[in-house]
């Protein structure tokens, strides 16, 4: 019985750690951009007459959002982990959702008849089918 990881798996894991990793990043820039975008409009506003108690709002508003795209980026970031991990120490969870979620990204993708986006969501979708039966994944522990 091949109890190593395929390679397929080893792909799938690093791919979501890096997704984790790319999402980080990404939840810093959205933050800062998107309150940085606040903080600039909000002085574009207490600049017209009048406009002082309005400029707090959309100061407020805008910072706000911000917070709130870079925490559900960041949400997105630990599901992303989370999902390499599985891959990594061979959970069978991991295939099934990137295969069910997948295949619906892949059907929206075909839809659109875009390329990158049919080869983006494909791969992984394909990766995890090839997996669905291997003895890596599909460990029986007894007590």
């Amino acid at each position: 019985m091949n109890s190593l990881r395929p390679w397929q798996g080893t792909i799938l894991a690093v791919l979501f750690y890096l997704l984790a990793v790319y999402a980080t990043f990404s939840a810093i820039a959205a933050g800062f951009g998107v309150s940085l975008l606040g903080m600039i409009s909000g002085s574009m506003v207490a600049g017209v007459e009048g406009g002082e108690q309005a400029a707090g709002l959309v100061t407020g508003l805008l910072s706000g959002l911000g917070i709130f795209f870079a925490a559900t980026i960041l949400i997105g970031a630990l599901i992303s982990y989370f999902f390499g991990r599985g891959f990594w120490i061979g959970k069978h969870w991991p295939i099934t959702l990137t295969v069910i979620f997948g295949g619906i990204a892949l059907l929206l993708a075909l839809s659109g008849m875009d390329l990158a986006s049919i080869l983006i969501t494909g791969v992984p979708v394909v990766l995890a089918v090839s997996i669905w039966k291997h003895p890596f994944y599909n460990r029986v522990k007894h007590a």
